[in-house]
């Protein structure tokens, strides 16, 4: 196993692990630079002992000691017949770390061949995802020449989890700017952006480290710029079949990303259909929070309808940063809460806690346009709200969020302030005296596992101070007890996502 290090053809071919004169004559001969190993074959390898140990433990009521996980690494290490299987059969994922050329000559005949037998067979449209991962193109920038230390291995993550995820009648290809195209075999409109939102989910968990460590670790980045840096947008769009006439693989291609970028730019000429269809049909379905303890807690989150998600969903990655857009954005969902209150809809003396753009607060003019409508709550509505102020600007001073907190006040019984990361200087915390503070689960427990004093300091300041702090979105079947046992009082689960894993 100790030869198994690096990604020579003599470990990478088929062949006894370690072995150069049982290698194929025929494979392509390279080392990883330095001497460093194949990220593909030790990321499969740990991979495979992490099955071996989980099957073992299955077996054994769901428990392992120590002494039975030194017995299954040893078999592990003595099995050169189970890893010259393991070599075979990722071979081309080997090669895929340190000879990324050939291996996009491979995806794009692979995507070529598949896309246009799916266009000839389509007489209608042709739905191609789009995961764009823009959090870590906008770093990019700040990260100059480190940038390139990173790209390999962000890319590795997202093709670990596409192949992972996708099935044998999809296909995805990368674009030179680290986009990935993704064609659904199967799926079309709702299915194909929910699969799509999960799998940019899965990338983000990723690279925030929430199953260990993050590939931007070595960066050492602040929470809030690793949270940001982490970000994976996911789209969806359908494109008219056939898409060209052209045979080359080549000319395909080209084709289907030209479609991309122009149904990219007339997306945020939609913007207003969007809006529309919001007003029209927004639902809430609020989500429970419970307190640490299991039991409910005095009020819920303004969740929404699947359908209501999907078109929230593709307006914001249209609009995002523009203050005139969410506030109509905000005012929708006040007016959907106010609604639903007044169907009965939250039990009497609970309250139901609705996110807001803090750019609605900030800028002057969207501002006025929420105090307008929010003024006219009648009283018995306004009681049964907490308004969350939610994508706080990092450079947002402490008088600032003092002022937009004191805004909140007039239009709701309660504030609450919710983070990118668990992490708040001290004169924030001050002037942010909010009942709650609220963190997704995946930058929690990310942080939880990397930086685990830090984010029990910041719970403990968070206390202090008078708030109680909430990790939300918590995925359905996920342990809190990790979170609970650092601090956390209170804790939501993520909505059901009505679409194919």
């Amino acid at each position: 196993m100790a030869q198994a290090g690096k990604c020579g053809a003599a470990h990478c071919a088929p062949g006894r692990p370690g072995s150069a004169d049982t290698a194929s004559s025929d494979a392509p001969k390279f080392d990883g630079p330095d001497g460093r190993p194949c990220h593909a074959t030790a990321n499969t390898v740990l991979g495979l002992l992490k099955t071996i140990l989980e099957e073992r433990a299955q077996a054994n009521g769901g428990q392992l000691g120590v002494i039975e996980i030194r017995q299954v690494i040893g078999q592990f290490m003595e099995a050169p017949g189970r890893l010259k299987s393991f070599y075979d059969e990722n071979r081309e994922a080997c090669f895929a770390a340190w000879a990324p050329g050939n291996r996009t000559v491979d995806l794009e005949a692979d995507f070529a061949a598949k896309v246009k037998a799916q266009a000839d067979g389509d007489p209608g449209a042709l739905t191609l995802g789009r995961l764009q991962l823009v959090g870590l193109q906008a770093v990019r920038e700040q990260l100059g020449e480190r940038w390139s230390s990173v790209v390999e291995r962000v890319r590795a993550v997202s093709e670990a989890t596409l192949r992972k995820r996708l099935t044998q009648d999809d296909t995805f290809l990368f674009e030179p700017n680290g986009d990935v195209v993704v064609c659904f075999g199967n799926l079309a409109g709702a299915e194909a952006w929910f699969k799509a939102t999960s799998i940019a989910r899965e990338i983000r968990d990723h690279l925030l480290g929430c199953e260990g460590e993050s590939v931007l670790d070595h960066l050492a980045m602040e929470p809030e710029t690793l949270a940001d840096a982490s970000e994976v947008k996911a789209d969806v769009h359908e494109l008219p079949a056939p898409l060209s006439d052209g045979e080359g693989e080549g000319d395909l291609v080209a084709m289907v990303l030209w479609k991309l970028e122009e149904a990219e730019r007339g997306l945020r000429h939609r913007a207003r259909d969007y809006l529309e269809q919001l007003e029209r049909r927004w639902q809430v379905k609020p989500r429970p929070v419970k307190a640490a303890a299991g039991i409910p807690a005095r009020f819920a989150m303004a969740d929404s309808d699947a359908e209501t998600r999907r078109t929230l969903g593709r307006l914001l990655s249209m609009v995002r940063g523009d203050s005139q857009q969410l506030v109509q954005i905000d005012l929708l969902a006040i007016a959907a809460a106010v609604d639903f209150i007044g169907q009965g809809g939250v039990p009497n003396g609970s309250l139901l806690a609705v996110p807001l753009h803090c750019a609605s607060m900030v800028d002057g003019s969207a501002y006025q346009q929420l105090a307008a409508t929010g003024g006219k709550l009648a009283p018995e509505f306004r009681n049964r709200l907490i308004l969350v102020l939610d994508a706080i600007p990092a450079d947002l001073s402490p008088a600032g969020l003092s002022e937009v907190l004191r805004r909140l006040r007039a239009f709701a019984r309660l504030q609450a302030i919710k983070l990118k990361a668990p992490r708040l200087d001290w004169q924030h915390l001050q002037a942010a005296p909010t009942p709650l503070v609220l963190i997704d689960h995946a930058p929690a427990i990310a942080h939880l596992r990397r930086r685990p004093l830090e984010v029990k300091r910041f719970l403990a300041d968070v206390k202090a101070n008078g708030s109680r702090p909430m990790v939300d979105h918590v995925p359905p079947g996920e342990s809190v007890q990790a979170l609970i046992d650092a601090g956390f009082e209170l804790w939501s689960e993520s909505a059901d996502e009505q679409g194919p894993r």
